[in-house]
């Protein structure tokens, strides 16, 4: 058996004395002791943005709108703090509108997208967990397209985005306006 395996080692030359003499390389450590790198910024502010506000809006029973609508913003700005950075959370702007029957989220301007301008937090009875979650995401600039700025989108309960096209627009009444919403009428 030893001779078979010495055998095998020299045929194809991974034994003797030129394998001996060569350099050995640096062993490669195993994947699990590698320290995953820490989320980027970007990232940071995009699970902030596109995944955890969605989830709480869409998964805490209207507790957590119901904090935004009341101006009780300590849950909102601990986690931008503590998620994104301390100056994230700093430049949060939070607006209830009741004639809208929701609560208006203005970020620190985007540097890159699908990073967002503004979020609309929508009471709705009619949908799936009674709100809706409207975004307006910076997006790229196209030939020919060079005055758009953003595209509305919205998160579903089921954490699906869905895309509602693209605008030209800068300013967040403009975002509300082109939402269409209207306050529901009293006992819907």
């Amino acid at each position: 058996m030893r001779f078979t395996t010495a055998a095998l080692l020299l045929s194809f030359g991974l034994a003797g004395p030129a394998a001996a003499d060569a350099p050995s390389a640096p062993p490669v450590p195993p994947a699990s002791a590698a320290a995953p790198a820490a989320p980027t910024e970007h990232q940071r502010t995009y699970y902030f943005e596109h995944r955890l506000l969605p989830g709480w809006v869409h998964k805490s029973a209207g507790s957590f709108y119901a904090d935004l609508s009341s101006g009780k913003l300590n849950r909102l700005l601990d986690a931008a703090r503590e998620v994104v950075s301390p100056e994230f959370s700093a430049g949060l702007k939070v607006t209830p509108r009741p004639e809208l029957d929701g609560v208006l989220v203005e970020y620190p301007a985007p540097k890159t997208m699908p990073l967002c301008y503004f979020a609309f937090v929508h009471a709705n009875p009619k949908s799936e967990t009674g709100y809706d979650f409207y975004t307006y995401e910076k997006t790229m600039v196209l030939p020919g397209m060079e005055d758009v700025v953003g595209v509305v989108g919205s998160w579903s309960p089921n954490g699906t985005h869905a895309n509602m096209g693209t605008r030209t627009y800068q300013d967040a009444e403009s975002f509300l306006r082109d939402l269409k919403l209207e306050k529901a009428p009293p006992g819907v």
